[in-house]
Parts: structure tokens; sequence; C-alpha cells
């Protein structure tokens, strides 16, 4: 898909308010090469419409823009259950740092350098 990178790392943390409390959940993924492109975060709100948070467009930037590091954060789009027409609470906070190999890194050096941005995003 990138013949270019080398490493994509995804560090996320959820948070799921509900009645009975505060939930939160964090996980690493470490894709490489080989990998199937599938960049989905399964939302912790069992009862959600969506059922998931989607950061293709956020990796798919990166990489088309030889950014090497980026945290953010995404509000869950989903519905709290099917019969509430309540938004879903959960927030999907994300690091995500990319590798690539030795020949686009300088090319990136010599140019503008990529570095660490920011980004706030509904999915």
């Amino acid at each position: 898909m990138w013949p270019a990178v080398t490493m994509i790392k995804i560090h996320t943390e959820q948070t799921y308010r509900s009645a009975f409390g505060l939930f939160t959940h964090e996980s690493t993924g470490t894709y490489f090469p080989d990998f199937a492109a599938n960049f989905h975060v399964d939302c912790i709100n069992k009862d959600c419409t969506v059922g998931y948070f989607d950061l293709w467009s956020v990796v798919s930037s990166m990489c088309a823009h030889s950014e090497t590091c980026l945290e953010g954060a995404l509000e869950c789009r989903g519905n709290e259950a099917r019969d509430h027409r309540h938004p879903c609470p959960c927030r999907l906070e994300y690091q995500i740092e990319i590798e690539y190999s030795t020949i686009v890194q300088q090319e990136a050096d010599d140019g503008a350098k990529p570095g660490m941005g920011t980004t706030e995003n509904s999915v």
C-alpha cells in the first residue's frame, strides 16, 4: 500500500462515561509492511450503533505527507444505543508514529521536515 513505510505504531486510549462510571481502554498496535491495512478500533461502548473508530484517513494522510508523528482525538459518531438518539459518549485519543525507508526520510528532511502535529476529528 505504502512502499516507503517500514513501520506504523498506533497507541490509543478510549474513554467512555456511562451511568455506571468511567471506563477506559488502552492499546498499542504495530504494523509492518506485510500488514493488512485495517485501522479500525472497536468502540468500547457495546451498545454503540457504529461500533468502531476509523483511523484509515489519518494514517493515509500522514503517509501522503511523509509525517512521522501525530497526536489527535476522535469523537464517536454513533448513537448510545439503537433506541436512543443520544450520541455515543466514547472518545478515542491516538498517537501515531510512522517510520519510512531511509531514502524517503532523507528526501523529507531536505524539504519540509515532517514532525509532530495535532488534530481533532469526528469519525
